[in-house]
């Protein structure tokens, strides 16, 4: 039986970068949907269920949900069945599922919830479906080396089911109104939000109240900076000295302005609202939905 994951896996070695060569391009987390196997116990009836995120528009659940119950089962193989987890309750909804061993059969999700669960026995390796796959080709069809970001000791947890990066977006035109160049490292950002406070904009827009990815904008900071939340051994190790000079760095913008003060209950909605009014300026998104933003560059100092 199946169920979810997200992300890189937490036992990726990441490179070093310093506050002095913000990687613009790709400063924030990578995350990776994926489809994960659940323990057998979980998930059981008369109907395999498959629980599925809102990845898309309005029109995306419910075209997902005629296309899975349109799926014919083997003969003898259950039926399928087909319910939306949304974003705001997703967590809670998983863990009493689980717990309760009800969950799902197949599932997408987020965050680390396929390791959370395998610790916990609530996960089948998903390692025969995977030989099958190198055998029929479509093994081959995945990014070099996303698959194994969801290997443990004990098999892969998940499948990559989605892969959505963090960028630094920022606005033309409220930069050329400040008279500033996209910055290329941490000191050019800090000087870019005091002119763009100036005009009153914002230079670190950031969503972190529920169903808002201020979090992942966090933990990549972190990474890019040479740190994170586990080391080589998949333990838990937040206090480095990385970690410390990034989250000073963000502390650093809050006291000096260059955050809006409702960031802390924003959701992505709400975000999104700041920069359709050009109130943020510069943050980190997926993607661009507006035709005045555009993507940072790599640094090359």
């Amino acid at each position: 039986m199946r169920a979810p994951s997200t992300t890189k896996g937490h036992h990726d070695h990441h490179p070093r970068l310093t506050r002095r060569s913000l990687l613009l391009g790709s400063a924030a987390v990578g995350l990776t949907a994926a489809l994960a196997a659940c323990a057998p116990g979980s998930g059981g009836g008369q109907a395999l269920k498959f629980w599925n995120m809102p990845w898309g528009g309005t029109a995306f659940n419910p075209l997902d949900k005629k296309i899975s119950e349109a799926f014919s089962p083997k003969k003898g193989l259950p039926r399928v069945t087909y319910q939306t987890v949304q974003w705001a309750d997703f967590v809670t909804t998983f863990a009493s599922a689980i717990a309760a061993n009800t969950g799902p059969a197949v599932s997408s999700g987020s965050g680390t919830q396929a390791f959370q669960f395998a610790t916990e026995d609530k996960i089948a390796p998903a390692d025969d479906l995977l030989d099958s796959w190198k055998k029929n080709g479509l093994y081959d069809d995945f990014l070099p080396g996303l698959l194994g970001t969801m290997k443990t000791s004990q098999g892969y947890v998940a499948i990559p089911y989605n892969l959505d990066m963090r960028a630094l977006w920022y606005s033309k035109p409220l930069l050329e109104k400040a008279g500033v160049e996209p910055p290329k490292d941490w000191q050019t950002y800090l000087d870019a939000c005091e002119a763009l406070k100036k005009i009153g904009a914002y230079g670190f827009g950031i969503a972190s109240g529920k169903n808002g990815n201020g979090f992942q904008i966090l933990v990549g900071l972190l990474i890019n900076n040479g740190g994170g939340l586990f080391d080589e051994e998949q333990k838990p190790r937040c206090v480095t000295p990385e970690n410390i000079q990034a989250l000073e760095f963000v502390v650093e913008m809050i006291r000096k302005g260059y955050v809006d003060p409702g960031s802390a209950g924003y959701s992505t909605d709400n975000a999104q609202a700041q920069w359709k009014a050009d109130r943020f300026a510069m943050g980190y998104e997926g993607r661009a939905s507006h035709p005045t933003w555009a993507a940072g560059s790599p640094a090359t100092s």
